[in-house]
Formats: C-alpha cells, structure tokens, sequence
C-alpha cells in the first residue's frame, strides 16, 4: 500500500520540458551579478563581449545536454502503479476523510472528518484561550495591527520600516489553524498548530527572532541540541560516595500557558540583565505586545456546514506559529524557572551537578549527602512549587535510567553513559528505496543518521547494537545490502570525537550563485558541475566558488495529502499522473468502513 511507504515517500515527477529547463538558465543568467575583485584579469573579464560569448557556450551547452536528456527519456519510471495514483486522488479529494502526520512523526493517520471537527471546535471553544471574532471583526483587527507597526515604526527609529510593513492588510493571510493527533496518548487528542507564515504580524516577529537569538545563545541553561547536552556532560564527575538522581520534566502546554504580561517582563529583565542597549529592549518589548496580542487563526472545521471560515483570536499564551515563539519561551522559562530553581535550590542540602533544557523538555542531575534528611524529593517539589507559581504544570520522571531527548541516560563507573533512545511507538518510516528522492539524499539521511548514533552512543557496543537494528530496518525499506555496505563501513565509533565537535562557521560574506532546477531522476543526470568547471572564467566574475545547482523538492505523500486546510481541492489538474502520463479518476474513491460498509472512519487510525 502506498500509504505504509511514509509521507516522506516522493512520488515520481513528470519529466521536465526542454522548456522548463531553459527557463530555470534563464533565471540564473538573469540573477548573475558582477563583483569587483582585486583580479587583474577581472577587466578583460567584464568585457560585455567576452561576457555574451560565454554565456552563449554555457547557454547552448546546458540546452543541448537537456534535449538529450529529454530525447531519451523513458515512460514507465513511475514509482506508483496507476491504481495507487488514482486512490490517493481519490483520498485527497474526500471531503469525510482527513489525512495528518500522526505527533512525534509516528506514522501517517486516516482521520474521521466528524471526529477531527469535533476535536478543533472543543479547542478553540475554550473561552480562557480564544476568542471567536466575524469575517468583518477580524479584517479590522489586521488593520489596527498593520497601523499599530506603523506607530512602533515612527516612535522607533530605528526599525526597519520596509521589513516589518512589508505585508499589508490586503496582503495578509490567516494562520490556518489544524491537529496532529497525539496517537500515543489515552484519551486520543490533537496538538493544535497555527503556521502564521504571511500574516501581518510576521515581519515583526521574525524581526524579534533574529534580535532575540544572540542573547538566547549566552543562557547557559538553554540546550542547542543534544550534541552539546553530551559535550557538557559526560566529563562531569558522579562520585560514589555521594547520592545522586537523574530527573527529567516537561512542562504541560507550555506556549499556550506563558501569561502574556508576565513573558513580556521576563524578557524586559532578561535583555537588561544581558546588558542590552535599552532602545533595543523598548522596541522588542513594543514589538511583541503587538505580535502577542493580535494573533488571529482560521478554521475551516465548520466549512461542510457554514461554508465559511471561522475567525479566533487567541487571547492568552504564546502567540502559535509565529517565528519569535521559540526564543520568548525561552527566555520566559530562563527568568521563571531556571533562574528561580538555581536560588532556591540553594535553601536546601540537595545540590545540582548538571542542569539543561530543551525549551519545555529539562534534564537535570541532583546529589546530595547520603545522611542528610533531604532527597532528590525535596528538589522534585521545590521544582513543582516554581512552576505552579508561573502557572506552569510540570510532569517529572525520575530514575536509574531516564529518557531526554533522543538519548537514554544512566550513571555508570561514576559518569554520565549515553545511548541512542527511540519511542517504542517507532515506526522507522525511513524513505524508502524506490522514493523518488536523489541519489545523494538516501545516501546523505543514512549517513547523518549513523554519525548521530555515533554521537549518542558512550560505548563502541551499543554503537554497534543500534547500527545492526538501523541495518536491517533500512532493508526492511527496500534498500540493498550492496548499497548500504559502502556508507555503513565509512562511519566508525573511532571518528566519535570528531562527530562530537562543533562545526566550522560558515563563511557568510558571499552569497553563493544558485540555479534553481525542476527536479526530476532524469533531470539530475545533466552534468552541470562539469560544464560549470568547462566554464570555470565565469564563476570569476560572481564568485570565489563554483555555482550551485537546487533541485526542486518532487512531490511528496505531505504534500498531496496533508494540508491545513480541509476544503475538498477544486477541479484543477492533479499534480500526480500514471506512469503512462494519463491523469487518474477525478471522482472521489469511496473508503469504506469493513464493519459497517459505510464511506467513513469511525475513529482515527495510524497505518501501520
């Protein structure tokens, strides 16, 4: 069944015109700039003459390499059968069936559109959290945001006008308001997500992102990764002859239960804390009550029955899907937790050897005296008491092995011992082989995902335990022993401390030149590196390095079928053909229930 192959599952392009490919070098020229360089050849090199006549031979180079490659392209590499296609036409086109990645990437889910409306009106109905505004009430709340910026605006100077105004009221859209369902969790629920990616108020908090991001970097408590969580921690010594425990907390909902006020404190205290020039502090804090307080979504969960969009304001908690999300609970839980828990830790004879976190996820590592009164239970409730002062709800783990991240951790031989934790909800959904993804891109995912076993793993055995089960899962996929073996032996346990380094910055101070190409298996067989090598005298002109060649990302199983919004697709032409180049069956295909032979789910599933 197509739908077990995962929704990372690209299904094959259709091949790419000689036109297409023209139009993409004609957009690159188009993009090619001149740069001064102290090169004396640069002068002969700008010649206008000299300039078109390389081009032309680049130019009619590329166009001939494609009309071969178009020439002899083959029908029948189609990587789906005709019947698949039609089906998941067909399924993208049922208005009672809804598709959604399953929480924690655990599969694919097939979701009854009865149950899915029923779950978002529950969610947005919470009076505390939204409130329900008129198609007329939200126009108008996106004008007052819009000329709210544009006062921040004259009243800071020095804002960057063009940036932040730069989506306008009739330009502006919606965050699309929609569920993931947390399939591990009893009862079954959703995760509610708001991308707010071209709504008014997204300049401005991509604007308080990027100010924010430097001071987020010197909080010591706050985790990149956990590759730096490892390169902290595993030289920390746990001596024997003192008790020691390894807790782990998450904070229940923690974006929708920051109080609005008091975030914005905690980062006025925080940035003045950090020495942060004070009209930087004065425009951020401007910037994000506006951001905060004029966060609107839309749900299309009444669409079958009202056949219009409902409007939400949301009025407490982070504002969702806007970009400075990540960075304001950050710092909210850098001021009111992590900073209050390092003061008043201290009142007790429990002690912290190690304390990182993860945004809401927090790992953290007590000692104390084995004679002294007090336990790792003292610390637990004080962490409980700081929270429920900021009106967060923590749920705490606690034990000789606990789980953090995508790690597993225990103390053994007085250290730190790290290995690889997967969920036992799992799915190992990898791309499969006959995806119609890059050569290199199996090969790079393979790859990263054996170096990161490498990182995660404090001894060569369970390296090598975990890589024999990465091994026979990818085969399980489809891929062959012969191709796996060649990247499998160039990943040792001995390389570890190199993997465990950080990497290079790097260099940022020229853009590279990119030709953006449609992608498609015959397509990336034209040889641009080598006519860019051929034709090497033009990259001076540009650039110190050779151009780039982008593919373009080919049609996955997301893309077809999860969307934010449920409205049944119109009758446009399917992005998806059978290998003949024939179009499936517009009509929507019936999935019928085999209990009741009724065309619905009843309750949501996750395929296997």
């Amino acid at each position: 069944m197509a739908l077990s192959q995962g929704l990372r599952f690209a299904i094959t392009p259709k091949p790419s015109t000689a036109h297409q490919i023209m139009s993409a070098v004609d957009r690159f020229f188009s993009s090619w700039h001149y740069r001064t360089r102290d090169d004396a050849s640069v002068s002969e090199l700008r010649d206008a003459e000299t300039f078109t006549k390389r081009s032309k031979e680049l130019f009619r180079s590329v166009v001939a390499s494609a009309a071969y490659v178009i020439t002899h392209a083959r029908r029948g590499l189609h990587n789906l059968t005709g019947k698949l296609c039609s089906f998941i036409h067909g399924l993208r086109r049922n208005p009672t069936v809804v598709v959604k990645p399953a929480d924690k990437n655990l599969g694919l889910c097939l979701l009854d559109r009865k149950w899915y409306d029923d779950e978002c009106r529950r969610q947005l109905n919470d009076i505390k959290t939204y409130r329900s505004l008129t198609a007329s009430a939200a126009a108008d709340r996106v004008k007052q945001t819009f000329t709210a910026l544009e006062f921040a605006c004259k009243e800071h100077k020095t804002l960057p006008k063009r940036d932040l105004l730069s989506i306008p009221p009739d330009k502006s859209h919606f965050p699309a308001f929609y569920l993931i369902p947390k399939v591990h969790k009893q009862p079954l629920t959703g995760r509610p997500i708001a991308a707010s990616h071209s709504y008014v108020t997204t300049p401005a908090s991509k604007w308080i992102d990027r100010q924010l991001q430097p001071y987020v970097r010197q909080l010591f408590t706050v985790l990149r990764d956990s590759k730096s969580l490892i390169r902290y921690a595993q030289s920390i010594p746990f001596p024997a002859n003192e008790s020691h425990a390894l807790v782990t907390a998450d904070v229940t909902s923690l974006y929708p239960s920051i109080p609005i006020e008091k975030g914005i404190t905690a980062v006025r205290a925080v940035l003045k804390q950090l020495k942060a020039d004070e009209p930087l502090i004065h425009a951020v804090v401007r910037l994000l009550s506006i951001v905060l307080h004029n966060n609107v979504v839309t749900c299309d969960c009444e669409m079958l029955e009202s056949k219009q969009l409902v409007h939400y304001l949301q009025i407490t908690g982070t504002a969702m899907g806007t970009p400075c999300a990540v960075v304001f609970a950050n710092i909210f839980m850098y001021h009111c937790f992590d900073c209050q828990l390092s003061t008043l830790i201290q009142s007790t004879e429990v002690f912290i050897s190690v304390y990182r976190r993860f945004i809401d996820d927090i790992f953290v590592a007590f000692y104390w005296n084995p004679a002294s009164p007090h336990s790792s239970a003292t610390a637990i409730d004080l962490m409980h008491r700081i929270a429920g002062q900021s009106g967060l709800k923590l749920t705490v783990t606690t034990g000789e092995s606990v789980e953090f991240l995508d790690l597993c951790m225990s103390i053994r031989n007085e250290r730190l011992h790290f290995a690889v934790h997967q969920k036992r909800f799992n799915r190992y959904l990898y791309i499969p082989s006959n995806s119609a993804h890059p050569m290199h891109c199996k090969k790079s995912f393979i790859a990263s995902e054996l170096q990161r076993y490498v990182r995660n793993s404090s001894t060569a055995d369970d390296f090598l335990r975990i890589r024999t089960a990465f091994f026979n899962r990818l085969r399980d996929r489809g891929y062959a022993a012969s191709f796996l073996a060649p990247i499998f032996d160039k990943i040792r346990y001995t390389d570890r401390d190199h993997f465990l380094a950080d990497r290079k910055a790097l260099d940022k101070c020229e853009k590279p030149i990119v030709m953006h190409m449609p992608y498609n298996p015959l397509t990336a067989t034209i040889p641009f590196k080598s006519l860019f090598k051929r034709f090497s005298s033009l990259s001076i002109l540009a650039s110190s390095t050779d151009p780039i060649v982008a593919l373009s990302q080919p049609p996955n199983l997301r893309s077809m079928l999860c969307s934010a919004s449920l409205r049944p697709p119109s009758g446009s032409a399917p992005s998806i053909r059978r290998p003949d180049g024939s179009v499936p069956n517009p009509n929507p295909i019936p999935i019928p229930n085999p209990d009741t032979n009724q065309v619905s789910l009843p309750q949501p599933r996750i395929l296997p």
